[in-house]
């Protein structure tokens, strides 16, 4: 069953739950699954949309359980995210695919890749969070503080996330003058792209329409085990990353390169956490088949 919105859709799983998902670029293109990161939702793509759209890329993407308007699933880990990818790609009739995961997403782009490999046509992890074990090296003092409490302190945790939301949904120009203060490349890109700060503003605001359970849920997967080993993953993997970005630390990718059988580093200097995104998006492109 799929039920259709102007800017989105949603299909309901085996278990019940709802999954949503949006799509740009070219309907008709090599499809790509783009997993967003762990505070934005599914409208993160449309940062995408005018360059898939002129390179023949039909991107989709989904909501993860409890962001934007898919169903919240309880005590979820990253392994449960290829079954619901799975779903949503047969439901679409799509038998092969690459994914593509920012930020957050990127473990469950990894989990996908690890879960189905034989559906997979390229893999890219971008500005992508690493597993327990690797350096915060690089990363801003503010955003080492909420990735300390992320395990360790579940009412502080909840406070700082609240803070952000708030920001977002009510202050966005405080929220991004910040983040600019912390990341040179991306307050130049927020400064000469309000295009893209509207399209942040949005996606981020999505992300919260059911609260904050779901990114307070996420948050601490990342810094426990994944449930799958890097080393067990055997496919080209494209791993970028902003040598200047200060939430993702470099030392993450470092990290996935290392440990990843067959990783293709692309580290690109002066770039931050969404300005690689968006200033690379045509070669990240071209380098999945």
């Amino acid at each position: 069953m799929i039920d259709t919105n102007e800017s989105y859709q949603i299909i309901q799983l085996q278990d019940g739950r709802s999954l949503a998902y949006a799509e740009y670029g070219d309907p008709i293109g090599k499809p790509l699954f783009f997993f967003h990161g762990g505070n934005d939702s599914r409208l993160e793509a449309a940062l995408l949309h005018e360059t898939a759209q002129q390179m023949g890329v039909r991107v989709i993407a989904p909501d993860r359980p409890g962001y934007g308007r898919s169903s919240f699933q309880p005590n979820r880990t990253f392994l449960d995210w290829p079954d619901d990818v799975a779903q949503l790609a047969d439901t679409l009739s799509i038998s092969q695919f690459a994914v593509a995961g920012h930020s957050g997403g990127g473990p469950h782009a990894a989990a996908v890749t690890y879960a189905m490999p034989e559906r997979l046509t390229g893999v890219a992890l971008i500005s992508s969070a690493a597993p327990p074990g690797s350096s915060n090296k690089g990363m801003h003092p503010m955003f080492r503080m909420v990735n300390f409490f992320m395990g360790r302190s579940a009412n502080l945790h909840r406070r700082l996330t609240q803070q952000t939301a708030d920001q977002v949904l009510n202050t966005p120009d405080k929220f991004f003058k910040q983040w600019g203060m912390m990341s040179k490349a991306d307050g130049s890109l927020f400064q000469t792209r309000p295009d893209v700060t509207e399209m942040i503003t949005a996606e981020m605001g999505e992300a919260l329409r059911q609260g904050i359970d779901a990114i307070l849920q996420e948050h601490p997967l990342y810094k426990r085990p994944w449930g799958f080993a890097l080393a067990d993953i055997n496919l080209p993997v494209h791993v970028w990353h902003g040598q200047a970005d200060p939430q993702a630390a470099p030392a993450w990718s470092a990290y996935l390169v290392t440990h990843l059988p067959q990783a293709i580093p692309h580290f690109v200097p002066d770039e931050g956490h969404f300005s690689v995104l968006v200033n690379h998006q045509a070669e990240i492109f071209e380098a999945l088949p």
